[in-house]
């Protein structure tokens, strides 16, 4: 009977520790792709840098037969369990110094899912890791597009 308590206590004990396990914001460094899972064709690719910049390029295909295009440029940390994510610029609706907080799921070389933590929000996000890309592919872009806006507009 001890033995059947003491293999219980340590099952119990190493299931506790796996689901307390943080990660590192190593981790997410790279570009991953989430399927928004809507009823039309709707991707984002994210990109997370060592600066403490995450860029996202979000396409969406209406069912008229058009595409939406924007962009994010945000800045986030992470602490190992919660991603928190600010809103820098962006061409969607969501204001400026917005704040985005998403709890990790699961971490791994390849795979990210997160619940949204915020109002009005809802639902799990899950991201594919592209293991092949360059970093900084996704940033550039984004951060290319709103230095120009913001030559254009002087």
């Amino acid at each position: 009977m001890k033995l059947f308590f003491g293999i219980l206590l340590l099952i119990n004990t190493g299931c506790s520790s796996l689901t307390a396990m943080k990660h590192s914001s190593e981790e997410l460094i790279g570009i991953w792709v989430i399927n928004h899972a809507s009823s039309k064709v709707d991707y984002s690719v994210i990109e997370y840098l060592p600066s403490g910049d995450k860029c996202e390029v979000e396409y969406s295909m209406s069912l008229n037969s058009s595409v939406d295009i924007k962009l994010y440029w945000n800045k986030w940390s992470f602490d190992g369990k919660i991603i928190h994510t600010v809103m820098h610029a962006t061409t969607g609706s969501i204001p400026i110094g917005y704040k985005i907080n998403d709890r990790v799921l699961k971490l791994t070389d390849d795979k990210l899912d997160v619940v949204i933590n915020d109002p009005g929000e809802w639902g799990t996000e899950y991201h594919q890791k592209l293991l092949r890309p360059a970093t900084g592919q996704v940033c550039d872009l984004v951060m290319a597009s709103f230095h120009n806006q913001k030559a254009l507009n002087k």
